[in-house]
């Protein structure tokens, strides 16, 4: 449940920070944001658009195992809406990033990577800077 705050956190921080230039860039925008943000924790290092099932997530939170005893992996894919998109393709969108991250986690790269973790798949939804939707997927 702490990932859960620690994204609700970053996306509020976002919204305060963000500007409607911001929205030109849309989706890497937030993940730029998002790997400025998760990049000062200590715990996991943070890889951007791993190529996993041919295909490439938006972040992965590598374990430092060197360092830490963590016992948590963390895939997460990030949509954006433009604030004219209609609620049809938000549906569309999400299931869609569901999907990619279900492919994602079956890679067997990902095995290796998380070692005995458990791997936790987050797809987090913004529309404009607006936190639209947020859920653990796997």
């Amino acid at each position: 449940m702490y990932w859960w705050f620690c994204q609700l956190y970053i996306a509020h921080a976002y919204k305060e920070n963000s500007s409607v230039r911001s929205s030109i860039e849309g989706e890497r925008n937030i993940q730029g944001f998002y790997t400025a943000y998760l990049s000062v924790n200590a715990y996991y290092l943070i890889a951007p658009e791993v190529e996993l099932n041919h295909g490439y997530c938006d972040l992965f939170l590598m374990l430092d195992l060197q360092r830490y005893d963590v016992n948590h992996s963390y895939i997460l894919e990030l949509k954006y809406l433009s604030t004219k998109d209609t609620e049809t393709k938000a549906k569309t969108q999400w299931q869609e990033a569901v999907e990619q991250i279900k492919g994602y986690a079956a890679a067997p790269k990902v095995r290796q990577m998380i070692q005995d973790t458990k791997l936790h798949g987050i797809v987090i939804q913004f529309r404009g800077c607006e936190l639209e939707r947020m859920e653990e997927v796997l």
